[in-house]
């Protein structure tokens, strides 16, 4: 792993840093993180912002910089994609049109990202919640599982779900 070594590396970082944050003009930062070799602008911002924001295991890291990587590779692909024209549609090996293969390429890592950003499972700063978790997606996740294992909820009620048809009552005695 090498640090960015120029001024200009840390100006593209600073840049790409103030995209990922919808800020206009790029705070001035000098990252005391070193970020893996050979990431891009993109990357190389993602990797420090993640860095600096979370406390991250070992095994997080290597999914992070995979995830820096495809950034990357979506920055490079939509890049030659547009010095291409933008094209939506090219001809396929049997003539047909098909869906161009950048479009393609730029879908698949985005999906690669999207399984990666879930396996770090960050929490958003603010509320602490992760976007991936059933808080986050507003499922009462915990409670349904509980009430399904018949266990003891938080508030202290016990409650069992019916399965099947109930046993009818039998007289007294």
């Amino acid at each position: 792993m090498t640090a960015p070594e120029t001024a200009d590396d840390f100006a593209d970082i600073n840049r790409a840093l103030a995209a990922l944050k919808g800020e206009e003009e790029p705070e001035a930062i000098t990252p005391d993180i070193i970020t893996p070799s050979g990431l891009g602008p993109m990357g190389a911002a993602f990797y420090i912002q993640v860095a600096q924001a979370y406390t991250l295991r070992l095994d997080d890291f290597l999914v992070l910089e995979g995830l820096c990587r495809q950034l990357d590779l979506i920055e490079a692909l939509r890049a030659e994609w547009e010095n291409l024209g933008s094209p939506l549609m090219s001809t396929g090996v049997a003539g047909q049109l098909v869906t161009h293969p950048l479009i393609d390429a730029q879908d698949r890592a985005l999906k690669t990202v999207m399984a990666a950003a879930r396996q770090l499972r960050l929490p958003d700063l603010d509320t602490g919640i992760s976007p991936f978790s059933h808080a986050g997606r507003g499922q009462a996740g915990g409670t349904q599982r509980a009430i399904n294992a018949g266990e003891t909820l938080s508030n202290g009620d016990k409650r069992t779900k019916h399965r099947g048809r109930r046993k009818p009552a039998t007289g007294g005695n």
